[in-house]
């Protein structure tokens, strides 16, 4: 189910420029590359394997912080 969300996330976006996903749709609001950012995780634990290890592992809860996003510019 995963991978099915990616692939609509992919084709959703398909054709969009660096510019249009930068940008921001009013005060406040993320951009397109933020929220993707913000899923995707740093470099060190993406937000797919925190899932996993809920799904596989049993982990009980997220280590997130709503609001914190990895995304640079």
């Amino acid at each position: 189910m995963l991978h099915q969300r990616a692939d609509e996330i992919e084709e959703a976006l398909a054709g969009l420029d660096i510019e249009a996903a930068a940008r921001r749709p009013g005060d406040g609001a993320w951009c397109i590359r933020e929220m993707l950012s913000h899923l995707y995780g740093d470099d060190r634990d993406t937000f797919l394997a925190g899932i996993q290890r809920v799904l596989i592992e049993g982990v009980p809860e997220l280590d997130v912080l709503p609001g914190i996003t990895h995304y640079t510019a």
